[in-house]
């Protein structure tokens, strides 16, 4: 009995032993792959990451708050929005807090500012965080000359009414939700200005904030950054547990008496 039982301790700790072996192994991928990826701008689409990573928006030189920002992210494989989040004036990151494993191919921001030069008290606008090139051609702009098929008003409180709807946002069977990913899957990748970029970015590419009715561009250039998933403490647990384990086992080996037969 007691030497049955010791097998199944061994047989444990060689099972732990080969998961932090895999685990160890996933994360030197996921360190590699993402140097790789840094290399150079255009590598940030074509890199084909498989594994886990988290994207961050580097906004630069914001003049005024932006909240009620949702994201739209889209891969080669599926796009989805993210709910939600604020950026103060001045610079701030906003990070996803959702692991990605495919490389994202196209992404932007939709999110309301407030009380903006010569506007009465209280009164909302709708603010996008596009391609450069996209923000820089809709200078000057109208909303409705740009998006004739859209209220910015019925823009702005759907924004509103998916920040209040909790982390996580709201489900895609939502009519809101259908609404802002309608939008963003139509201009994603096709522009509302005939021979211009679309609103979506290259994420290795720059991106920056215009706030409508008029489109005026309120912020520098920002940028997009990768950073490799951490292991969870479970699994630094599990590492911790595994090491010990494997130390069990060696000193068993090492102290175990030797037989011979006749």
């Amino acid at each position: 009995m007691f030497r049955h039982r010791h097998r199944w301790v061994f047989g444990m700790l060689d099972l732990t032993r080969r998961y932090i072996v895999a685990r160890i192994r996933k994360y030197i991928l996921v360190l590699a792959s993402l140097l790789a990826a840094g290399a150079g701008s255009e590598a940030w689409a074509s890199t084909a990451l498989s594994s886990p990573y988290y994207i961050s928006y580097n906004v630069n030189g914001l003049q005024y708050q932006v909240d009620n920002i949702v994201l739209f992210e889209q891969t080669a494989n599926s796009s989805g929005l993210t709910w939600a989040f604020s950026a103060p004036a001045g610079s701030s990151t906003i990070t996803d807090p959702f692991t990605k494993y495919d490389p994202i191919t196209s992404t932007f921001l939709m999110g309301t500012a407030s009380n903006l030069p010569g506007d009465p008290p209280g009164q909302d606008h709708l603010v996008l965080f596009t391609s450069s090139t996209f923000a820089q051609s809709a200078q000057n702009i109208a909303f409705g000359t740009l998006f004739p098929d859209v209220l910015e008003t019925t823009f702005v409180s759907t924004l509103r009414d998916y920040f209040r709807s909790g982390p996580g946002g709201l489900p895609p069977s939502d009519p809101q939700y259908n609404f802002l990913f309608g939008f963003a899957s139509e201009y994603g990748t096709a522009s509302p200005i005939e021979g211009q970029s679309p609103i979506a970015f290259d994420p290795g590419g720059t991106f920056q904030a215009i706030a409508f009715s008029n489109g005026q561009v309120i912020s520098d250039p920002g940028t997009v950054t990768l950073t490799a998933a951490v292991p969870e403490p479970s699994t630094w647990a599990m590492l911790l547990l595994g090491f010990a384990g494997l130390g069990m086992l060696a000193v068993r080996r090492k102290t175990a008496p030797s037989c011979c037969v006749a």
